[in-house]
This record gives C-alpha cells, structure tokens and sequence, in this order.
C-alpha cells in the first residue's frame, strides 16, 4: 500500500462512495475527502508534513472558493504538492484557466474517467514525489521517534533553531529558508556522490 495522502476536493458527496475510491483506496491507504476549498486549504497547512496528492474539482457553490482560486492559494503555501484537475467538463476553454493549469497542475482528468485511469495518474503523480528532496527527508524522518523529529537540528544565520520537521514544512512551503536548505542538499548530496565515485 502507498502511504502517499489523496486529498479529494469535491462538493458532490456521493461521489465519496463511487467506484473509483474502492479502487484507489486499493492502492493508497489515506484518501481524505473536504467538501470545499477552504477546508482543503486548511488541511493542507496543517498537514505539510505529510506527502500529498490533491484531486481538484473546479467547480464549487457560488459563496464558496472555487478551484481556481484554490489553485492561487495552495501555489503561495506549496509549490511541490502534486495536483490533478478534475473536473466534470472534457476541457478547460478559457485561456486564463488553461494558462493557470498548465502551470502549477500534475495533470487534468474528466470525471468521465475510468476508475483504472485515475488510479494510473494518481501513482504516476506519486511516483513523480519519490525523487524531491522533500520526500527523502520524509522517508528518513519515519525511522525515527518523534522526540528526533521534533528536537532543534539546525540553527540558521539569523539565530532561529529548525528541528528536521520545520525544516521539511519550510522546503515544502517553499520559504527562501527551505529553497536555500533544499539546495544546499542537493549540492552536499552531488559532493559526496562524486568524491567517492571510485567507490560506487
């Protein structure tokens, strides 16, 4: 089982006992519904810890956030968060929409879709976590307690102390802090790769 979170925007609650859950709750062991994008955004925040796979309706009561504005929302909290459009029409026409899509989305499905189909885009999207940092870190923090997780790892220049789970929201928040950590992994990791190369 994929412990990867599918995090389900949809207003439509009847979809919550279609088909297409029993088979993607076959594959990933955390399928979370919200009914609207506000509740979404909260439980995004509040869960930057944990790696995540949004299903975006677009389409949302007329006094509610719709998934457009979602999108905007979620893009200034985390930029590395897989989402996959799902919306009840075949195509997104309006350019500004398009234009919203193709930048900050994994990928667009109809609701027409066969349950295969969106298990198929949601492993893909899963697969595409395995390699950013911010999933390694992850998967290193599991084999430890909580007490390691949570204690001070690291003190930046300007004093602050970060345990290895602020540093985890901070790289999947995107923050200058955590894009400046994230490549200073990246570039320690090619160090070490390279000065052992005859041992590899």
């Amino acid at each position: 089982m994929r412990k990867t979170t599918i995090l389900v925007i949809e207003d439509d609650r009847s979809l919550q006992t279609d088909p297409f859950v029993l088979e993607v709750s076959a594959v990933f062991e955390n399928v979370i519904f919200k009914e609207n994008a506000n509740d979404a955004l909260s439980f995004v925040k509040e869960n930057l810890n944990a790696k995540m796979i949004i299903l975006l309706d677009l389409a949302f009561p007329a006094n509610q956030m719709q998934g457009i504005k979602f999108l905007e929302e979620l893009r200034n909290v985390s930029k590395l968060i897989p989402i996959i459009i799902w919306s009840g029409k075949d195509s997104i026409l309006d350019a500004e929409y398009q234009t919203m899509i193709n930048d900050s989305t994994f990928a667009f499905l109809s609701k027409s879709a066969s349950s295969e189909k969106i298990t198929k885009i949601l492993c893909k999207a899963d697969e595409h976590l395995i390699g950013q940092i911010d999933t390694a870190i992850e998967n290193w923090l599991e084999k430890h307690s909580d007490e390691e997780k949570n204690k001070p790892f690291l003190t930046s220049a300007n004093g602050n102390s970060y345990s290895m789970n602020d540093l985890l929201r901070e790289i999947r928040m995107q923050t200058l802090f955590g894009q400046s950590i994230a490549l200073d992994i990246n570039n320690l990791t090619l160090d070490l790769l390279f000065r052992n190369k005859e041992e590899l």
